[in-house]
């Protein structure tokens, strides 16, 4: 039998119910890698953080500037 690991990748994972017991029973999952985002103070909250300490990574990633953007779409700036 082949170990291959399976990757699940949630987005904006706080509109989930009970995401965080999802997350959880995915913990205990073999051969899981698991990615999750969310925008909202809710995933963002103490209670989320300390539930998943020394569980995971977490990478904060910032909105592009217009220049950041326009640099990489070109085109009319206006339709940027």
């Amino acid at each position: 039998m082949t170990k291959k690991t399976t990757y699940i990748i949630l987005d904006e994972v706080q509109l989930v119910q009970d995401f965080v017991e999802v997350l959880l029973s995915l913990l205990h999952t073999p051969f899981v890698d698991v990615y999750v985002s969310g925008s909202n103070s809710k995933f963002l909250s103490k209670d989320v953080v300390t539930e998943f300490r020394g569980r995971g990574d977490e990478i904060r990633v910032l909105p592009l500037s217009f220049s950041e953007f326009y640099s990489a779409v070109g085109g009319d700036k206006a339709d940027a």
